[in-house]
């Protein structure tokens, strides 16, 4: 349980790292934002509360896995369910942290995007929104069928 611990803590530092990179992406979005038109708005503010939402995921995980170094009850129970067999079959069978991966690259490409044009803006949020849906519906059906 010390070396699940010792992944934990490594864990936590690189969820602190990412949370200051978003922190630091809301306040230049925000301090250099153009709100001339709606469009523009409309993008800065989806692109502050993409990261606004990233900041409340990694904070809940850094709590979550605080709260399981500290408990070894919770430390045990988490460790069994991060290695269930069954879940890594499912996880698996949907695309693994392949498909993770790209949500994430076609996320952050929008995000980018967004600075630049519009039309290219809307068309990978469209795409990012449909392999998120994909992704729900794989796990739904691969979680009912074992």
């Amino acid at each position: 349980m010390n070396n699940y611990r010792t992944v934990l803590k490594q864990r936590i530092v690189w969820l602190v790292a990412l949370d200051v990179l978003a922190i630091l992406f809301i306040i230049v979005s925000g301090y250099y934002a153009q709100k001339i038109t709606f469009t523009d708005g409309f993008i800065r503010g989806s692109q502050i509360g993409l990261f606004t939402a990233l900041q409340i995921f990694v904070l809940y995980n850094i709590v979550k896995y605080y709260g399981a170094i500290k408990d070894d009850g919770k430390l045990k129970a988490m460790h069994i369910a991060e290695n269930d067999e069954r879940a890594k079959f499912i996880r698996n069978s949907i695309g693994g942290g392949g498909f993770n991966f790209s949500i994430a690259a076609v996320a952050v490409a929008t995000v980018v995007v967004g600075c630049y044009d519009e039309k290219i803006y809307f068309t990978l949020l469209a795409v990012t929104f449909f392999m998120v849906l994909v992704k729900a519906a794989l796990k739904i059906y691969f979680n009912t069928k074992y």
